[in-house]
């Protein structure tokens, strides 16, 4: 069998020398490279949406070399790929496999349609044009509480939690539309997890959640970003509450027909009702090994997911 080309596209700037910006997200690409060419993967970095030249071929990429554990990126020529693994938003022409299909990455970016798709599982939310739409849905959705999200968005940002009563010229913030969600109320923790308020981040690859990640705000605070100050701590999957990951496998079979490789994460909570869901992202990130355990266990599960794409577009590039 022919080696499998696995295109990992980092950047949408045509730019000459590649490289990874935080030296976190660097070492764990190094260990995924390694890894995935371990596993007979030939790894593609691919920067630039104007080297791709349509038909699975880019102009140009860069391979990854490890010279005793010294790495540095060596520049080639053109180079057809079996798979895309999209980090920065690919265009491709529906001729190269890309995890993740447009169709489910839209889906995980727009709130807007996560709600449409995957409203079953969300709190009760309502979409809003203005500021009277606004006032209407703060007095019809119950509680004191409120979240306000632009309809894209991550990382906190574009997001109002909190009092009804402070919720009024949030439109001076936050451009309409907007939508506006009941407030899930987490403070009663997860038994054997956590007593806090929190959500749980869990990566679900193809229906099969691999890893998670507790986070939690700080004390009296709603947000648990980390750039707001929350706490992230990982956890496995035999961690999880049975629950949750029956609501995840619900979820993926809601997703199943917007991609045959899926690789997403969704941002859920205990409530006194049970698990809700609040969120979904289509680009879940990376992490290296010194993170522990479950790091390790994410990075094999990554790669086999990655290697199986890239075997099984090309079989379909090739007919």
């Amino acid at each position: 069998m022919e080696q499998p080309v696995l295109g990992i596209f980092r950047e949408k700037r045509d730019i000459e020398e590649f490289d990874f910006k935080a030296p976190h997200y660097k070492q764990a690409y190094h260990e995924i490279i390694d890894q995935l060419n371990e596993k007979g993967v030939y790894v593609a970095l691919l920067m630039g949406q104007g080297t791709y030249d349509g038909n699975a071929t880019f102009s140009k990429h860069w391979v990854q070399i490890n010279d005793n554990g010294v790495y540095h990126f060596e520049k080639r020529g053109p180079i057809v790929v079996d798979a895309v693994f999209d980090k920065d938003h690919f265009k491709d022409d529906a001729q190269v496999l890309k995890i993740n299909d447009d169709r489910l990455y839209n889906i995980c970016w727009s709130k807007e349609r996560t709600y449409e798709v995957l409203g079953e599982f969300h709190p009760k939310s309502l979409l809003v044009h203005d500021e009277n739409e606004l006032e209407h849905a703060l007095a019809e959705l119950s509680g004191e509480k409120v979240a306000i999200k632009t309809l894209t968005g991550s990382s906190g940002t574009g997001v109002f939690v909190g009092s009804k009563r402070d919720a009024h010229g949030e439109q001076d913030i936050l451009e309409y539309p907007l939508l506006v969600q009941e407030f899930i109320e987490t403070s009663g923790g997860v038994p054997g997890i956590t007593t806090k308020r929190h959500d749980v981040r869990v990566v679900i690859m193809n229906g099969t959640s691999v890893i998670a990640t507790l986070r939690t705000p700080p004390d009296g605070e709603l947000k648990s970003n980390i750039g707001y100050g929350g706490e992230h701590r990982l956890l496995s999957v035999e961690d999880l509450p049975s629950e949750l990951l029956s609501m995840c496998a619900a979820i993926d079979n809601k997703l199943k027909s917007y991609g045959k490789f899926r690789l997403y994460s969704v941002d859920c909570g205990l409530t006194p009702n049970g698990w809700r869901l609040f969120e979904a992202n289509g680009m879940p990130g990376i992490i290296n090994r010194d993170r522990g355990e479950q790091a390790w266990a994410y990075q094999d599960a990554l790669t086999d997911f990655l290697k199986q794409a890239a075997i099984e577009g090309g079989k379909t590039r090739k007919g």
